[in-house]
């Protein structure tokens, strides 16, 4: 299904046309998950900061609804992470984005952030797991996984100072959304420090020393 791009949709078509066709491709993808690719990939350039509003809320909407439904494979969203993370950063970023656009990117943002550590951090070897505790000893468990690609945990870095800098002033449906972003970065975090982790989960294996992110503070007055 084509899709077009920014321009043609502002200039030789009406919003309600393109996102009558942005449906169909959402149609598409409900019927047969091994479309997502190809749909994300088309919709990225017409949900850009110079698109309208209602095309970016519509992009926003599925880029939430895409890393959240279980129907798509935690692999497939890894990849397609990495496809969607700058223009999750950019749209966070927008001064004054819209209230819509802006809950969406976040609920993206968490649903990403553990892929986003899976990507780069391997899990340990499962004869670690039957090891006799040592506490006086850390164990060199943990390695980069993709090592060249740091571009990729920057644009999620970024993304996350971004979410936490504009909780205390953001509107109370995007705090929520900033709230449940944190509390889902602090249980990736708080599963990788726990000895009960579990050999299939690789998010669960990134470093306990990663900086958790704190709630910021509400000036008293």
């Amino acid at each position: 299904m084509p899709i077009r791009g920014p321009a043609m949709a502002n200039t030789t078509s009406s919003i309600g046309e393109q996102i009558r066709q942005l449906n169909d491709a959402r149609k598409l993808v409900l019927g047969d998950v091994n479309f997502y690719t190809n749909i994300v990939q088309g919709i990225l350039p017409i949900i850009g900061p110079s698109s309208l509003p209602p095309l970016r809320r519509w992009g926003a909407e599925f880029l939430a609804e895409a890393f959240a439904t279980p129907a798509l494979p935690s692999r497939e969203k890894e990849t397609l992470s990495l496809l969607v993370l700058e223009s999750l950063k950019i749209m966070v970023e927008k001064p004054d984005e819209d209230v819509q656009v802006l809950r969406n990117v976040i609920q993206a943002a968490a649903s990403i952030y553990p892929l986003a550590m899976r990507w780069m951090y391997a899990f340990p070897s499962p004869f670690f797991l039957l090891l006799p505790a040592q506490p006086n000893k850390r164990l060199a468990t943990h390695r980069i996984n993709n090592s060249y690609d740091t571009p990729t945990w920057e644009r999620m870095l970024a993304i996350k100072s971004r979410i936490l800098r504009i909780w205390d002033g953001a509107p109370p449906a995007v705090r929520i959304c900033c709230i449940k972003f944190a509390q889902r970065v602090v249980l990736a975090h708080t599963a990788a420090a726990s000895p009960e982790q579990r050999v299939g989960d690789r998010a669960a294996s990134v470093p306990p020393l990663m900086p958790l992110p704190r709630p910021p503070r509400r000036s008293r007055n």
